[in-house]
């Protein structure tokens, strides 16, 4: 699977929250994460796009899971923008404290959500 790109593409309605961490599970899973990394990485996608999900410019969500080496990258992108300033209300504080701590590393741009998972 590496340097395999797999591509999703939902309607922006939390309906479809459990398909993407699901699939984000399925792929960790056949790239030889354990178990905990594996519930890690549900919650981190889950959480990842309950925020974007809050953002009023976008009608839907492309989930991106590239393997790169011994890392999943997941990139989560709108097609409007991500009002940064929004992610920094206190309901949404949690939600990216829980990102930052289970990715190994995060990017936030106007227009997506960048997550790399490594396998340790």
């Amino acid at each position: 699977m590496n340097n395999d790109t797999i591509q999703l593409i939902v309607p922006k309605k939390a309906d479809y929250i459990s398909l993407i961490r699901l699939t984000s599970s399925a792929i960790a899973s056949k790239l030889g994460f354990n178990i905990e990394d594996l519930e890690d990485i549900k919650v981190l996608v889950g959480e990842s796009c309950i925020l974007t999900l809050s953002s009023e410019n976008t009608n839907k969500l492309d989930i991106e899971f590239k393997v790169v080496d011994d890392d999943l990258e997941i990139l989560i992108k709108l097609d409007g923008e991500l009002d940064i300033d929004e992610i920094n209300e206190s309901e949404k504080k949690l939600s990216k404290m829980i990102i930052e701590s289970l990715a190994d590393e995060v990017e936030y741009s106007k227009n997506s959500i960048r997550l790399i998972k490594s396998i340790i």
